[in-house]
């Protein structure tokens, strides 16, 4: 059977082969050959490139030609309107390139100019002044007359000096410290190499809002709730312990703030009937119902200041400042004393 198969195939092609050699090629030869010939050659000579000669090429002579020399031309030479104005703008850039550097010059010559003729006040630095409690509406109305002739702004951080102190001590970045005491600042001073400098003299008034007529028989009188500053961290706190070790020893209905102007919120939100707090404190309300409290009852309250930082000259300008006739004026006005001019310090700009 397989034998068979084969002799089939080879049967089958046998055919095919045949009428390919016989018939197809002789029908190519004899007549497609010969169609070839004699009808497509001579209608592609005669019909299909006599189109050519006389529309196509007529059509691209007589209009495709004239396109492009009215409108394409025409187009082509638009170009010439923006290349010169582009090319004078890209000249133009060098020269702007120079105006602008000429500006520069001019301008760094001016900064260089000013810096030798402005004044010191003008260019110090921004400076941070960590104040004691008592001090601070104080400092507030020095900056804003400090500020008259000098840009340096002014930071000011408020607490009691005790608490002021520890910060430093902990590397806080302050560069002035305004104590309410002297005790502290002296101990920075001695570590730092450096002098302090006293800007005021504090005074204890026993305060009583509610009070008709209040002096010192008012205040041995009174057993009310009586408001202090924390006499281990606020000097005036110290103070008013002083005052009522000598007058009232036995007197122990106190409240104790962290600072001098806490214990004064306690009297004006009515949380105190009374306390012993800063004069300073009642200038501005214009108070008369308190009681100065004699010097001589406890230890002067002298508030020392201490340049913190040499290297920034807005400090060292403020601190002249602050030790100026001008801030005297001003602090004397707000309820302090001062200290006699030989005990004044000022600190000079190099």
């Amino acid at each position: 059977m397989g034998i068979s198969n084969a002799g089939l195939e080879l049967d089958t092609k046998k055919p095919l082969r045949a009428l390919y050699k016989n018939k197809l090629r002789a029908l190519y030869k004899n007549k497609l050959r010969a169609l070839y010939k004699n009808k497509l050659r001579a209608l592609y000579k005669n019909k299909l490139r006599a189109l050519y000669k006389n529309k196509l090429r007529a059509l691209y002579k007589n209009k495709l030609r004239a396109l492009y020399k009215n409108k394409l031309r025409a187009l082509y030479k638009l170009r010439a309107l923006y290349i010169e104005p582009l090319r004078a703008l890209y000249k133009l850039r060098a020269l702007y390139k120079l105006r602008a550097l000429y500006k520069l010059r001019a301008l760094t010559l001016l900064v260089i100019c000013s810096t030798f003729v402005m004044p010191a006040s003008v260019l110090a630095e921004d400076i941070s002044v960590a104040t004691a409690a008592n001090f601070r509406s104080t400092l507030i109305k020095l900056i804003e007359v400090f500020h008259a002739d000098s840009e340096t702004e002014v930071k000011i951080i408020t607490a009691s000096s005790g608490v002021l102190y520890n910060q430093i001590n902990h590397g806080a970045p302050f560069d002035v410290f305004l104590s309410a005491d002297s005790f502290r600042p002296k101990k920075l001073a001695l570590s730092r190499s450096t002098d302090t400098f006293i800007y005021a003299i504090g005074r204890l008034v026993f305060w009583m809002p509610q009070g008709d007529e209040v002096n010192k028989p008012a205040f041995l009188e009174f057993d009310a709730r009586l408001a202090i500053a924390n006499p281990h961290i606020a000097p005036y706190g110290s103070a008013a312990m002083q005052v009522l070790k000598q007058l009232k020893p036995d007197f122990s209905n106190l409240v104790r703030g962290q600072n001098v102007n806490q214990a004064y919120q306690y009297v004006d939100s009515g949380n105190a009937a009374a306390g012993l707090l800063s004069l300073s404190q009642l200038t501005d309300r214009e108070e008369d119902n308190y009681w100065l409290v004699p010097e001589g009852l406890y230890s002067a309250i002298e508030q020392h200041g201490i340049l913190l930082n040499h290297q920034n000259s807005g400090a060292e300008s403020f601190v002249n400042f602050i030790q100026s006739p001008e801030a005297h004026r001003i602090i004397t006005g707000s309820g302090y004393g001062l200290p006699a001019p030989s005990r004044t310090k000022v600190i000079k700009n190099e």
